[in-house]
């Protein structure tokens, strides 16, 4: 038997799981106002690096940036509604690249602007508990 898809509503795969809960759909279909939420506590230190160090994590056609600056910050974010009052936290490593194709050049636009591209570990994120979470970031 097969199941009909609601236009109104946001899924995500596999479908058959209903409706996805997020930070634009609660459970009645509503968008969450998120006016005062999450708290958010975010601390961050910059340091000057070794361009070649940089460059080895960059793959073939980055280059560092203007100044080889390694900005690590930690992100904790709490009472998020639509997280049902819980929370979760990020990490992030980024630094300024630059991509020299033959055709295109672009200089990245991550976090602070200024250049930064997100760099090498990737962004992950963590709950305060061990339940299961549906959410997507």
């Amino acid at each position: 038997m097969s199941y009909r898809l609601r236009p109104d509503s946001i899924y995500r795969m596999p479908t058959h799981f209903g409706p996805s809960l997020g930070p634009r759909q609660g459970e009645a279909g509503q968008r969450y106002a998120c006016k005062d939420t999450p708290k958010t506590t975010t601390v961050s230190v910059s340091f000057l690096t070794n361009r070649d160090q940089l460059e080895a994590l960059l793959p073939e056609g980055f280059v560092v940036g203007d100044e080889p600056v390694v900005t690590v910050s930690a992100s904790y974010m709490k009472e998020i509604e639509w997280l049902a009052g819980r929370g979760y936290n990020l990490l992030g490593v980024s630094f300024p690249a630059v991509f020299q194709g033959t055709r295109d050049r672009a200089r990245g636009k991550g976090q602070g602007g200024g250049g930064r591209c997100s760099g090498t570990p990737s962004p992950r994120h963590s709950t305060p508990d061990t339940r299961p979470t549906n959410h997507g970031v």
